[in-house]
């Protein structure tokens, strides 16, 4: 103990971490928020990486956004200071401290890029799909990694 190679529980002042508490945040967050901001905040999360950013850039994610939903381009990226103010973006490619993700491997990381143009393709069929009035839905669309938010059906 008087090297500090062993330190007693009592100092060692370890955070807990309560994820009812974190879940709780990230609702307010999102209700704080329009319900065109809020889709748009549904449309980057599910562009998280595990690097605590979201990949593709925002821009990118502006005008795949404004293509889905015959917006323009410039207007979809009046919404990302709202999303700042609500702590969901800490900048152009980086989540705010609730919705950080981490722990992705190397090889992972190699292939964001692809993963995230594949994902945006598949929102995009989805939503062509359930407009052309076909009932069927793909195992992928299925999966919450590619979650569509619900007014975009």
């Amino acid at each position: 103990m008087a090297t500090g190679e062993i330190i007693p529980a009592q100092q060692a002042s370890i955070p807990l971490l309560d994820l009812r508490t974190k879940l709780a945040e990230k609702e307010a967050s999102l209700r704080s928020l329009r319900p065109e901001v809020r889709e748009f905040a549904y449309f980057v999360l599910c562009f998280a990486n595990k690097r605590r950013g979201i990949t593709p850039g925002i821009d990118s994610l502006c005008h795949w956004y404004a293509g889905i939903t015959g917006k323009r381009a410039d207007n979809v990226r009046r919404y990302v200071p709202k999303l700042e103010q609500a702590g969901i973006l800490a900048g152009d490619n980086l989540l705010g401290k609730l919705w950080q993700r981490t722990g992705g491997k190397p090889s992972e990381c190699m292939g964001e890029e692809a993963i995230a143009a594949c994902r945006y393709q598949q929102i995009k069929w989805k939503l062509r799909r359930s407009s052309m009035g076909d009932g069927r839905d793909i195992d992928a669309a299925n999966d919450p990694a590619y979650a569509v938010p619900a007014t975009l059906h």
